[in-house]
């Protein structure tokens, strides 16, 4: 059996490029995905292309019998496939706009259910059945370590997923690594105007957005050095600072 990666949120943005990265590096894929069938699809014609194992599973993040689908979903491969998964990445994400004036329960619910608690049952369901190594890779955000007002459900949901990874990383050690990129801005949202992106652009002391490359050779450190774990590597130019 080849060895095998998870990608959340696969089809789209950030995850569907990391899921064709460890495509590249010689992983077979399950590939998980909300609606994007389009996504879905240029991934599996990928991994033929390549002749790699190729295994999709959609799930909505956004309530519990969702997430818990997916982990049923997961068990349903089989132990020998799941055995060999050695990488596991949370790309899988949303964010909303609003502050703490106009937060609701439902709002805060669907944020943390995708951001927060999907990865957190994720990882488990990896860690406990794990033989062999893994790394397992949250995909965070710096607004997380920041006090973002205009994204106040986003970033409260961020620093909670960052939290977790101390957890699991103590909890599950040796065999599985836990670890998480802090992200600045990559790539733009369909929302930004070129004012706000200009301003933005601003407060980053590195004078630019990060390019794809640079999230994924941080990916390949944290999948190949064996001795990195609990850690938040973060790529933002500097804009944490």
């Amino acid at each position: 059996m080849e060895k095998i990666a998870f990608v959340s949120g696969s089809a789209t943005r950030l995850g569907l490029a990391i899921a064709n990265h460890l495509l590249d590096e010689g992983y077979g894929l399950i590939s998980h995905f909300h609606q994007n069938l389009v996504g879905v699809n240029l991934i599996q014609q990928r991994a033929i292309s390549l002749k790699k194992p190729f295994y999709p599973i959609q799930a909505d993040f956004s309530s519990a019998a969702g997430i818990d689908g997916l982990l049923m979903g997961l068990d349903d491969f089989g132990q020998e496939l799941l055995c060999n998964v050695e990488v596991v990445v949370n790309a899988a994400a949303v964010m909303p706009r609003g502050d703490m004036g106009t937060l609701t329960t439902s709002e805060l619910q669907k944020v943390f259910s995708i951001n927060t608690f999907a990865p957190i049952l994720i990882n488990q369901f990896f860690a406990a059945r794990a033989t062999g190594k893994i790394s397992i890779i949250n995909i965070s955000d710096i607004g997380g370590q920041m006090i973002w007002n205009k994204f106040a459900a986003y970033s409260m949901s961020k620093y909670s997923l960052d939290r977790s990874a101390l957890f699991l990383a103590k909890q599950f050690a040796p065999l599985v690594r836990v670890n998480t990129i802090g992200l600045g801005t990559i790539m733009a949202s369909e929302w930004m105007d070129k004012g706000f992106i200009a301003d933005l652009i601003s407060k980053i002391p590195a004078g630019r957005f990060a390019q794809m490359d640079e999230l994924l050779s941080v990916i390949d450190l944290l999948v190949q050095n064996e001795y990195i774990t609990g850690q938040t590597i973060n790529i933002d130019g500097g804009r944490s600072l």
